[in-house]
């Protein structure tokens, strides 16, 4: 009787080498047996990359790395036609995976907007809860909100998918936004009592400088000429010197911006 193959034995007589295999696999790729997503996770989980080697789920949180990857894919194909077998493959792994932490699209959408609104939220009331003198208290909350809404990875698909989101998330995400109209209202009040600031309008000075920041979205990018410090910096001086009015002192600048090398085409 034949023995039976151990596993240790190494491959078996006719067994294909990993390079063969693979040749394989793209052989059938190319005849449409297997999408292009199909061969690139076959290849991942034959080379080992699905549970190491993989930036995206080495040692990361694997409820945050869906999250990120959901992102990236909202973003290239909107949430409509988003699945969430493509969030699956943006990561290597397959859609009980996915299932296993978010029971639906809409629960990964309401979990980005979510924790985008938070995070934008919370800098901005930290920066207020901070005190100091009216000018500088504003200007603060301006750079933290414009910070974190170029830092965090969501706050695009929050703007853009916004109408999409649960009715729960939308109310909260909605409070959190009168809240945080609420703390630029009083502040830039507190500066014209102070004599510092002279808008043209208290609520319509707000709502410009907030629109202005939500916008960034549109147009920031990562991999621009300026770091998001100096995009901050600049739109907090812009914002700074429109809510002043005529109170500049004579001869005073704004605050010089170095440049990185420039790319066409983005901030």
């Amino acid at each position: 009787m034949a023995r039976r193959r151990n596993s240790n034995d190494g491959p078996g007589k006719g067994a294909l080498p990993l390079s063969g295999v693979i040749a394989a696999l793209t052989r059938a790729a190319e005849r449409g047996e297997l999408t292009a997503n199909e061969l690139e996770w076959s290849v991942a989980r034959l080379t080992g990359k699905v549970r190491a080697g993989n930036p995206r789920l080495e040692g990361v949180d694997r409820r945050d790395s869906i999250l990120r990857a959901a992102v990236e894919i909202f973003g290239r194909d909107g949430y409509s036609h988003a699945t969430i077998e493509a969030i699956a493959n943006e990561l290597f792994v397959t859609k009980a995976a996915v299932y296993h932490y978010f029971s639906s699209k809409q629960d990964i959408l309401d979990a980005i907007c979510e924790r985008s609104s938070t995070a934008t939220y919370d800098a901005v009331m930290a920066a207020r809860a901070a005190g100091g003198e009216p000018e500088a208290q504003l200007r603060s909350m301006l750079r933290s909100w414009a910070l974190a809404c170029m830092n965090e990875p969501g706050f695009n698909v929050l703007m853009r998918h916004f109408d999409d989101v649960s009715p729960g998330v939308r109310d909260t995400v909605q409070r959190r936004g009168k809240d945080v109209d609420i703390a630029f209202r009083e502040t830039v009040a507190e500066g014209v009592s102070a004599g510092v600031f002279q808008p043209p309008d208290l609520h319509i000075t707000v709502f410009g400088m907030l629109g202005a920041l939500n916008y960034i979205y549109a147009w920031y990018r990562s991999d621009g000429r300026l770091t998001p410090e100096q995009v901050a910096d600049a739109l907090v001086t812009l914002l700074i010197e429109g809510v002043r009015g005529g109170t500049r002192r004579r001869g005073s600048r704004p605050p010089a911006t170095r440049r990185r090398p420039a790319k066409t085409g983005s901030i």
